[in-house]
């Protein structure tokens, strides 16, 4: 048949031949470079968990949230050098902050922070998300949202304290402690207040029950907490708190006590666990 047509038809039939052959080609190349891109160790990272096929995750998904932050600078407190509390000054019997220069809470809660997720990122296969990771300011709100959007198993908000009134600061008041709102994140906060306080061997100042702090009080689906590592108006815990090794410390003991709780109450559903026998039954 071909041989009956001109040399001109035959040519374009073989031209629109080689084109088709290379689109093909083509095709393939980009279909097998999209599946490599998506087993990758830069994806997975990002990937809340295995894909069921129903939205289920089987990993938990830690939420830590660095209280503060941008122009919200949390707590001030006494900075330490040479002479002592040079960033206080007295003003008859009482110490009230220099302002001139000031230290901010938000950056030693961002600092523990971000060591508590590189150990969730190190030694578990849990996702972790930051609310924030530099320092920038995030509404409360959107601390919730973040939450909820990557379906957080529980949140895990990292403050530091501060004691005292317009009047001036209470340089005495120290320890740990951690704020709940209900009965599950009550068990939460137990865990965690027991295992930090292990680690940086402050004063226990216990478990406070909060219900009106917004972060904690608009998340009914998760078990979330407040961890106030320690005060920034006190020189000592002011002085830990500014320690990079301190700050690990605080960070381990946070990962411990949330690690205790997740081994104690965490369970996959159970479409993970059909997931899993499927597959070995396709082997």
């Amino acid at each position: 048949m071909i041989g009956l047509l001109s040399k001109k038809a035959r040519s374009k039939i073989v031209a629109a031949a080689i084109l088709i052959f290379l689109g093909i080609l083509i095709t393939l190349f980009f279909s097998s470079s999209s599946f490599a891109t998506h087993d990758g160790e830069e994806d997975s990272k990002d990937d809340p968990g295995p894909d069921t096929g129903d939205g289920s995750i089987c990993e938990p998904i830690i939420c830590i949230d660095p209280g503060h932050g941008g122009t919200a600078n949390g707590s001030a407190g006494c900075g330490i050098g040479a002479a002592g509390w040079d960033d206080m000054v007295q003003v008859g019997k009482a110490w009230k902050y220099n302002s001139s220069r000031p230290p901010n809470e938000k950056n030693f809660n961002l600092g523990i922070s971000s060591r508590l997720s590189g150990l969730f990122t190190s030694l578990t296969d849990y996702d972790v998300v930051m609310t924030r990771n530099s320092d920038y300011c995030v509404s409360l709100k959107r601390r919730v949202q973040i939450a909820n959007a990557r379906n957080c198993t529980v949140f895990l908000s990292v403050h530091n304290n501060a004691a005292g009134s317009s009047a001036g600061i209470n340089p005495r008041e120290s320890g740990t402690e951690t704020l709940y709102k209900d009965s599950e994140d009550g068990e939460l906060a137990g865990y965690v207040q027991a295992a930090l306080v292990k680690k940086i061997h402050r004063r226990n100042r216990g478990l406070i029950f909060r219900d009106n702090l917004y972060v904690i009080n608009k998340q009914p689906r998760r078990p979330s907490i407040i961890v106030e590592v320690g005060f920034v108006t006190n020189s000592t815990e002011f002085y830990n708190l500014s320690n990079p090794r301190f700050q690990q410390l605080a960070a381990v003991g946070i990962f411990n006590g949330t690690q205790n709780y997740l081994d104690a109450n965490w369970v996959a559903d159970s479409s993970c666990f059909n997931s899993s026998i499927d597959s070995l039954a396709k082997k």
